[in-house]
């Protein structure tokens, strides 16, 4: 993000640029994978960027044990996730004493596109408990 943030988000014009990054954030082509890409193109303007940097230095590690373990979380990860993997995922969870798993094994980094109806279905069942 922060390459982004310093221009690199320019390279983003380039169709090149584009679909390489699209082929690696997703492991589904098909249509509704294209209309996604179409209705949710990378920001090429700094704004969305400039907006994260709240993040940036942020420990969520560090600060997860002053959260209120009676909080459900859901934690959701594609196997295909070139960015988060597995393990990743599972110790996020763990930091959570009220959190639940769900692996999708064929999704990639953009699994609330990839499988919409498992995502949604998870969230109201998550928010139904609450």
């Amino acid at each position: 993000m922060k390459i982004l943030a310093w221009g690199g988000r320019h390279f983003y014009h380039l169709p090149c640029v584009q679909q390489l990054t699209n082929y690696l954030s997703s492991p589904h082509r098909h249509e509704v994978m294209e209309q996604f890409f179409a209705e949710c193109p990378v920001p090429t303007e700094p704004h969305p960027y400039k907006a994260l940097e709240i993040f940036w230095n942020y420990n969520f590690f560090r600060r997860s044990s002053q959260l209120n373990s009676q909080i459900p979380v859901l934690v959701i990860s594609g196997g295909k996730d070139f960015m988060f993997t597995y393990t990743m995922e599972e110790e996020l969870a763990a930091c959570f004493s009220n959190s639940k798993h769900l692996h999708l094994p064929d999704a990639g980094h953009l699994m609330m596109a990839e499988y919409p109806d498992v995502v949604n279905d998870a969230i109201a069942n998550l928010i139904e408990i609450v």
